[in-house]
């Protein structure tokens, strides 16, 4: 039987994603996964910790989506069409993510703190990931 992330990894390189860019999404998943745990966890001490773990799989979430299809658009090539459709994709993910930060700050009174540091979560991530990979 095969840990989880190995089967993602074996999915992630029949999709033609390089080793380190996989091992970048997998850990990515991953971080907002736990994040997402720990927030569902903690939520009762603290509700900052549930509004962190909820915009910490928002942050992944988008992430994974701007990932995966840069992926698809390098393998077949950049032309109008393709580039629309990332951005047209990636605004619809934006708005919805804008939608529910609206949503958490003004009608739930969710702490901007928890918000903010829950969306930089998958950010602040890649950047120490990729700076680790460079050396």
């Amino acid at each position: 039987m095969t840990v989880p992330w190995r089967r993602l990894d074996i999915v992630l390189e029949r999709r033609g994603f390089a080793a380190p860019v996989r091992r970048i999404l997998i850990c990515s998943l991953m971080v907002g996964v736990l994040c997402s745990l720990g927030g569902l966890a903690g939520w009762q001490k603290n509700t900052a910790l549930l509004w962190f773990g909820l915009f910490a799989l928002f942050s992944t979430w988008n992430f994974w989506g701007i990932a995966n299809f840069i992926n698809k658009a390098l393998s077949t090539g950049w032309n109008k069409n393709i580039q629309l459709r990332l951005f047209l994709g990636f605004q619809l993910r934006l708005f919805l993510t804008g939608i529910f930060v609206y949503i958490a700050l003004v009608h739930c009174c969710a702490p901007l703190y928890a918000v903010l540091s829950g969306l930089s979560v998958s950010l602040v991530f890649v950047v120490i990931c990729g700076g680790l990979l460079k050396k």
